[in-house]
């Protein structure tokens, strides 16, 4: 064998061994092209292992109401009114009215709402004996600057021969909607009573502390 036969012999040789090396390389960079989420999985990182224990955020919850008392039908809260007004004074002239102020309270969110602004303005009507203007009226409900004269008291409360009473100044989408809304009874005040000597009348917690007095009448 001659020279150059050796080296054409030695050239095949190598270039025989990268090509060898050279498909091997591409079937490998076929063989992780062809299966591509096995390659993606080798790069996910694991998940802290706390990730079940750790707390999760606690929501923040939603303003209420004041839950409203349980409601009382006409006959339970009758009772309880006349109890009360006698316990306030023997001989109140609403202790008759009984009836009438427990119907007068049955869409309130208060239902002794009347007869609490009855005792408050007037004593329970004791303070009607006493004056010529107003007659029968015993929440003192104004009309134009002057209060307001009824045939009698249970007109005064419910209402009835063109004259609407309490129950008709409470009457659903009225002045006092805001009040039947959210069952506060400084909403109530507010414009019934408006606080303050400007007006004549206690600040805002007198006020409701002579009504928390009354209501103690009736427990």
């Amino acid at each position: 064998m001659g020279f150059f036969d050796n080296v054409r012999n030695s050239l095949m040789d190598v270039f025989g061994l990268v090509g060898e090396k050279a498909q091997q390389g591409l079937k490998s960079g076929f063989q992780q092209l062809s299966n591509p989420v096995q390659a993606q999985e080798k790069v996910i990182s694991p998940l802290p292992d706390d990730i079940k224990t750790r707390p999760l955020p606690t929501p923040t919850p939603a303003p209420q109401r004041p839950q409203a008392p349980p409601r009382r039908s006409v006959e339970d809260l009758t009772g309880t009114i006349q109890s009360g007004l006698e316990r306030f004074s023997p001989g109140t002239p609403l202790a008759s009215q009984s009836a009438q102020l427990a119907q007068a309270g049955q869409d309130l969110p208060d239902q002794l709402l009347p007869v609490l602004v009855a005792l408050a303005e007037t004593r329970g009507g004791k303070d009607l004996l006493e004056r010529t203007r107003g007659a029968n009226n015993p929440f003192n409900i104004m009309y134009g600057g002057d209060l307001i004269d009824y045939p009698d008291l249970s007109t005064a409360i419910l209402g009835g021969g063109g004259s609407r009473g309490f129950s008709g100044l409470m009457r659903p989408g009225g002045l006092y909607e805001d009040y039947r809304q959210s069952g506060d009874l400084s909403d109530f005040l507010s414009r019934f009573s408006p606080f303050g000597s400007e007006y004549g009348n206690p600040e805002e917690e007198q006020q409701l502390s002579n009504y928390a007095y009354l209501r103690s009448l009736f427990e």
